[in-house]
């Protein structure tokens, strides 16, 4: 007699472990699929959380591109500097450039080559 035989094959009695084998089966049963659900819920939740996710920040991203691109970048943030620079130095810029031109020596590569005009007076 096999555990899942519900009697006897020779006598016909019930099988006392088949019935106990039985309710434990379905217990398991039942469990299993109370658990394969709870899974599942929290899968799918857990993805759909992801999907929103990885959305919003390839969306941030391309806004953050975006804004870069139509503000010229790394160009603009150099420009700016260089033009705050120039106006800032202008006196000193004129000043070099009047010295220059007295000597005689108006090479504009200079300006670039002597950091002060103190440097160039003799």
């Amino acid at each position: 007699m096999q555990i899942e035989d519900e009697k006897c094959p020779f006598c016909a009695n019930p099988n006392p472990f088949a019935v106990e084998h039985r309710q434990d089966m379905q217990r398991y049963h039942r469990e299993f699929q109370e658990t394969r659900q709870e899974v599942e819920k929290k899968a799918r939740h857990f993805n759909s959380l992801t999907a929103k996710v990885t959305v919003i920040a390839v969306l941030f991203a391309m806004v953050i591109g975006m804004i870069v691109i139509e503000n010229e970048g790394p160009y603009r943030i150099w420009s700016n500097h260089l033009h705050r620079d120039i106006s800032k130095n202008e006196q000193e810029y004129r000043r070099f450039c009047a010295l220059m031109n007295r000597k005689g020596t108006g090479r504009v590569f200079m300006l670039f080559m002597t950091p002060k005009i103190s440097d160039l007076q003799t």
